[in-house]
């Protein structure tokens, strides 16, 4: 039977050529990440033809999180034709998601991280 490891990193390696799959790192302990949670339902409604998302709480699944480097909570991965094309820090607007993906869409995140990476 597959583990939850197994389970995202088979979905994060079969991200279709159309789709950007939005890896999103929280715990329901952080203020933060439950403003995300009720903001990322609504934007990805508006978005659906075009992204998917999983969520992965850091306290049940601490070795994805330690995998994945995240450091800090909320995160968000995204990843395009089964790379990682933008993360962001700290995120929890419909603004700053609009932008994060504007930037993906168009190739602009590099290794860019955090405000930086959706003010700069």
């Amino acid at each position: 039977m597959p583990t939850p490891r197994d389970r995202l990193l088979r979905s994060v390696q079969n991200t279709s050529q159309e789709k950007f799959l939005f890896l999103v790192f929280s715990t329901k302990l952080c203020g933060p990440c439950r403003k995300l949670s009720v903001t990322l339902k609504k934007w990805v409604q508006s978005h659906r033809d075009e992204i998917g998302v999983i969520v992965v709480d850091i306290h049940q699944h601490p070795m994805i999180a330690h995998e994945f480097n995240i450091t800090g909570v909320p995160t968000v991965q995204v990843y395009h034709h089964n790379e990682v094309v933008g993360t962001a820090q700290g995120i929890y607007t419909k603004r700053a998601l609009n932008r994060l993906f504007r930037q993906v869409k168009r190739g602009r995140m590099g290794e860019r991280r955090g405000l930086f990476a959706l003010f700069g």
